[in-house]
């Protein structure tokens, strides 16, 4: 009966490691994501400033004429 319930405990504790492994790397997989998605935010607000100063600069050339 004692190695039946030895079997049994590092059984409980092999499922728990498991456990604890995928959510750990699903928390990664969601921290890749945000950062993802942040990096994209960035570079397209990079792209819409470069066009608003493009818009300026070009407004400024022409007044200066």
């Amino acid at each position: 009966m004692s190695k039946l319930v030895e079997v049994r405990r590092e059984q409980r504790e092999t499922v728990r490691r498991m456990t604890e492994q995928v959510a750990v790397e699903q928390y990664a997989g969601d921290v890749r994501g945000d950062v993802a998605r942040e990096a994209r935010a960035l570079q397209q607000r990079a792209r819409e400033d470069a066009q608003v100063l493009g818009r300026v600069a070009r407004v400024r050339l022409v007044a200066h004429r």
